[in-house]
């Protein structure tokens, strides 16, 4: 196995793990877990900090830090406009999924932004027109759709 699929393997591993913890809780709970979020950041940033010592170049991890900050700020101005909305959750959710995407390739991240909110806009449409309910789990809709866009850049 190359070192060029090796990276965003590990990487689409983590999220797809990361995947199996969260996309039940939040669906149950309309809550994600922070531990199982903060522990996936760390061995992202574990992993694009090996990748980038063992080759040299800080660029790519610059670059994954910027945007998934950026992400991280958007969607917390969103929080904050509308808490009922979106949750804290979901806000610290897309810092580490924003890294990896970002770490792979930056225009990952717009793909993944418009896989999910177009989804969750579907799945919220049907929901209200079918059971009448005003509220869904954003959380699943970013998770599955960051595990799409990583396993399709592999």
């Amino acid at each position: 196995m190359s070192a060029s699929i090796l990276v965003p393997g590990s990487m689409a591993l983590v999220v797809c793990l990361l995947s199996v913890v969260q996309v039940p809780h939040d669906v149950r709970n309309r809550m994600l877990s922070r531990r199982a979020t903060l522990c996936a950041f760390l061995v992202l940033l574990a992993i694009a900090c090996v990748d980038s010592l063992i080759g040299a170049s800080f660029v790519n991890l610059g670059i994954a830090g910027v945007a998934s900050v950026l992400l991280g700020v958007a969607y917390l101005l969103l929080h904050r406009r509308s808490s009922a909305s979106l949750g804290l959750g979901d806000v610290l959710l897309v810092i580490p999924l924003g890294f990896a995407l970002a770490y792979h390739r930056l225009a990952d991240v717009l793909t993944w932004q418009l896989i999910s909110t177009t989804s969750a806009a579907c799945h919220a449409l049907v929901v209200r027109i079918r059971f009448r309910q005003s509220s869904i789990a954003f959380g699943p809709h970013l998770l599955v759709a960051a595990v799409v866009v990583l396993i399709a850049g592999i």
